[in-house]
């Protein structure tokens, strides 16, 4: 039997946020609450809102390397875990 290669010092750990509907007043306050140390990336997948959390978004993203953005047309929390 062949050994298997060993397995990385710490796995690679994404948060992925669904953000829906009007989430602008509290997207900062996520964001920072999910950027821990061990923590590498933060992927937004935001859905259609009505308010600014499109570009709250986006400013969070040219703020903080570690955060993503990806579009989430259906605005449906299955649809937002696929495409992040």
């Amino acid at each position: 039997m062949t050994a298997l290669p060993p397995l990385p010092g710490r796995p690679t750990v994404s948060v992925v946020v669904p953000v829906g509907h009007a989430s602008a007043a509290v997207l900062e306050t996520t964001v920072a609450a999910a950027l821990q140390p061990e923590v590498d990336e933060v992927v937004l997948a935001v859905g259609p809102s009505g308010d600014d959390t499109h570009a709250v978004a986006r400013d969070l993203a040219a703020r903080h390397p570690r955060v993503r953005v990806v579009d989430n047309p259906t605005g449906r929390t299955p649809s937002a875990l696929n495409r992040a």
